[in-house]
Order: structure tokens, then C-alpha cells, then sequence
């Protein structure tokens, strides 16, 4: 794949694809944009302006630039946002003018490593001798978790040498750190609408429904619905109890609230009518008030029904 030839409709992969892609795309919105580069970089200026997004399944087509318009062929996106300096950060992948190849990571995976040195402090070499989890200095006796230099006292996981702060485990972020980092929902597609006998649906809706990340302990949701002629409605809304991971959840319901004959430029404000398309993202929300990146667009428009 070379980022100055993408297909939004055709992404061409390339093979059976197992997951989705994640890729970094344009944004106008500052507060969800990245702050780095990829490779930690600083960013080149004010418009360098770019979010991380993903896949809405595989083997769908994907919006790389990210306007809300699925397009046979695009301008260039630089979707590994790294930095280039002077140069161009486009077609900088290892392949043939510089396009991105697949590689088998397992192949390369060498385990080979694990328990080849002393753990934390050196209380152990391995599992099964002299100062392992079993005898002296183990976890059980004198230098264990409970006693003197163990894991509950001088040098233990809570104060100096712990996984907090000074000469602990490599600076790696405690549970608040992961989980105010949310990844964006992945919103499936909404067309074709909702018509039902009776109820919310009885003129038609969108159903907003996809999957979120599961680390995090979300408890609303964003949901910002675009048209072509009318300021963006921004609804936040209640999450549903969370489930097991991967489970498709409902972020939103949004009916036809105009069955009068207006649409498009003459549908008033804040209301939904008919022949009118609509894009919708969404943003999850944790216990903390962190936001997640939007969600991928997805775009539809409810046909007038022959009796209205």
C-alpha cells in the first residue's frame, strides 16, 4: 500500500485480512488531535493536525483522510505520522517507492530471553534454585514480600523502586495512566435506517451501534451529528452496562423528528428530517471525564416513505 495512491472504496491490502487498521488521519479539532509524532517527535506546527483512527470492520473501505466521504481516489495522507523534517512524509515505507509491506512479527520473535536475568533487585536469577520463588530469598522467606527489601517495604512496589516512581520497573504508567488514554469507538455502518411498527423508530432512525475499548470504564457518550446545513449537533448520552469484550453496544437512537415535507437546507435546526444526509461520529467518555478520539464517520440518509 503507498499513501500517495489510496482507494477509500477499494483499500487494497492486499490478502485475507484478520484485523482492522488503525491509521492516523486529518482533523480540524486541536483537542483530539495527537501531540506527537509516532516516533515522539514534536509536531511541525499549528496545522499539523492529525488523529488516530481505525477501521469500522475488515475488509471495509476505510476513510483515510477522514472528511466523512468514502472516494475511488485521494490526495495523499501521511497515515504512519512521522516525522520527516524537510522531507516529504509521504511514501516513507521500507517497500518499493516507499509503499507499506505486511511482515510475520512471530517469525521474528525470539522468547528465548524470559528469565535470562535477575529480577526486580536481584532477588531472584531464576525460578528454580537458590534465590528463587522457593528458598532462600524467595517470596516466601527472609527478603520476601513480606519481610525486609521485600515488596511491601523498603523498595517495594509503593515507595522508592516501585512501579511509581525512582529506579522502578522502566517508568511504565500505573492504571489511571492506561485508562485515561481511550481508544475511539468503532462505529458500524447505520444505513439502512430503522422503521418499526411503533415507538422511537415509527418514522424511521438511525441506530448508532459498534464496539468500545474494554480497559476503560466508560460511562457516556459523545455523539456529534453533521449535515451540509446546519451547525453540528453535539448529544452526550448515558452508557449501557458494560459487556464482555468485543460485544457491538447501542450508542445512540436518532428518529425522523420532521415528517412535514422539509429537508435539507429547509429542515429547521436541532431537528431531523428526510432526504437530508447526515454524518455521524462518536466519543466515549470514562469515569474521569477523559475523552476518547472520534469514532470513524459514518454517513446515511433517510428516504421520504411514499405515505408521508
Amino acid at each position: 500500500m503507498r499513501e500517495d495512491l489510496l482507494s477509500e472504496t477499494n483499500p487494497n491490502l492486499g490478502g485475507s485480512q484478520t484485523y482492522r487498521v488503525r491509521y492516523y488521519g486529518l482533523t480540524g479539532d486541536s483537542a483530539e488531535a495527537a501531540k506527537k509524532h509516532c516516533d515522539g517527535s514534536d509536531l511541525d506546527g499549528p496545522g499539523d493536525l492529525k488523529v488516530r483512527l481505525e477501521s469500522s470492520g475488515v475488509g471495509t473501505p476505510i476513510d483515510w483522510n477522514n472528511d466523512g466521504v468514502l472516494n475511488a481516489a485521494i490526495t495523499p495522507v501521511d497515515l504512519n505520522f512521522t516525522n520527516h523534517g524537510n522531507a516529504s512524509p509521504i511514501g516513507d515505507g521500507p517497500g518499493p517507492l516507499g509503499a507499506f509491506v505486511d511482515s510475520n512479527d512471530w517469525a521474528g520473535l525470539n522468547l528465548q530471553q524470559i528469565g535470562g536475568r535477575k529480577t526486580y533487585r536481584g532477588i531472584s536469577v531464576d525460578f528454580g534454585n537458590e534465590g528463587d520463588f522457593g528458598n532462600e530469598g524467595d517470596f516466601g522467606n527472609e527478603g520476601d514480600f513480606g519481610n525486609e527489601g521485600d515488596f511491601g517495604n523498603e523498595g517495594d512496589f509503593g515507595n522508592e523502586g516501585d512501579f511509581g516512581n525512582e529506579g522502578d520497573f522502566g517508568n511504565e504508567p500505573n492504571f489511571d495512566a492506561v485508562t485515561s488514554s481511550i481508544d475511539a469507538p468503532s462505529l458500524l455502518p447505520i444505513m439502512p435506517p430503522v422503521f418499526t411498527a411503533s415507538g422511537t423508530c415509527v418514522d424511521g432512525c438511525f441506530v448508532l451501534r459498534g464496539t468500545v475499548d474494554q480497559i476503560s470504564q466508560i460511562r457516556q457518550y459523545q455523539i456529534t451529528r453533521k449535515d451540509p446545513f446546519h451547525p453540528d449537533l453535539v448529544r452526550t448520552v448515558n452508557a449501557p452496562p458494560p459487556g464482555p469484550p468485543g460485544q457491538v453496544v447501542t450508542f445512540f437512537t436518532d428518529p425522523i423528528t420532521r415528517t412535514s415535507g422539509q429537508s435539507g437546507s429547509s429542515c429547521p435546526n436541532n431537528q431531523m428530517c428526510y432526504d437530508t444526509t447526515y454524518t455521524y461520529t462518536v466519543k466515549a467518555i470514562d469515569i474521569n471525564n477523559n475523552f476518547s478520539p472520534k469514532s470513524n464517520s459514518q454517513v446515511g440518509s433517510i428516504p421520504r416513505p411514499s405515505k408521508k
